[in-house]
C-alpha cells in the first residue's frame, strides 16, 4: 500500500522559516499611505486577569477581564506635509469628535514588493504629538513622534 506524501510545513523540523524584517513597513492611514515612517512601536493587546475565590477552595481560580488596547508610537522624518498635523489639530481645534481613521502597518518583504503582515488598527485618533528636538550641533534627521489610540486591533 503506497503511503500518502507528506507536506512539509513551516513547522516541520529541518524547515528554516527566514523571520521577515523589522525595518521594511508601511503606514496607511485612511486607505493612503503616508511615507517616511522610521518606527512603530508598542501596540499590542493585554487582557486583565480577574482572580477569586469559588466556595472555599482553597485554589484561586482565574477569568479573564477586559480588553486593553495599547497605544502606538509613530515616529516620522519631518517634512512639508501637514497631514498629521492636520489631524492632530482637529483632536485640539474644539468640541466636535476627533475624524478616527482605520490605521494599518503592513511588513512588507525583504525586497519591498509583498504584503507579508498586515495590523489594523480600527477606530485610531491622536492621543499626542510631540516636535522633533531642535539643535544646531546635530546632524540626525529631525524626528516627530504622533501617538495613536484606537478600539480594537485586528491581524491579517
Amino acid at each position: 500500500m503506497a503511503e500518502a506524501k507528506k507536506t512539509q510545513t513551516a513547522a516541520a523540523p529541518g524547515v528554516t522559516v527566514d523571520p521577515y524584517r523589522a525595518y521594511y513597513f508601511k503606514i496607511y492611514i485612511g486607505g493612503t499611505v503616508q511615507g517616511g515612517f522610521t518606527q512603530c512601536s508598542d501596540f499590542g493587546i493585554r487582557v486583565d486577569c480577574i482572580r477569586y475565590a469559588e466556595g472555599g477552595d482553597i485554589v484561586e481560580r482565574k477569568v479573564q477581564g477586559r480588553v486593553h488596547y495599547d497605544d502606538v508610537t509613530l515616529q516620522y522624518g519631518l517634512s512639508d506635509s501637514l497631514e498629521l498635523w492636520g489631524w492632530m489639530q482637529s483632536l485640539v481645534a474644539g468640541p466636535t469628535p476627533t475624524p478616527r481613521k482605520n490605521v494599518s502597518i503592513v511588513v512588507m518583504d525583504a525586497a519591498g514588493t509583498t504584503e507579508k503582515v498586515r495590523w489594523t488598527l480600527y477606530n485610531a485618533w491622536p492621543k499626542s504629538w510631540r516636535a522633533a528636538p531642535l539643535n544646531t550641533m546635530s546632524s540626525v534627521i529631525a524626528i516627530e513622534t504622533l501617538e495613536l489610540c484606537y478600539e480594537h486591533l485586528d491581524r491579517q
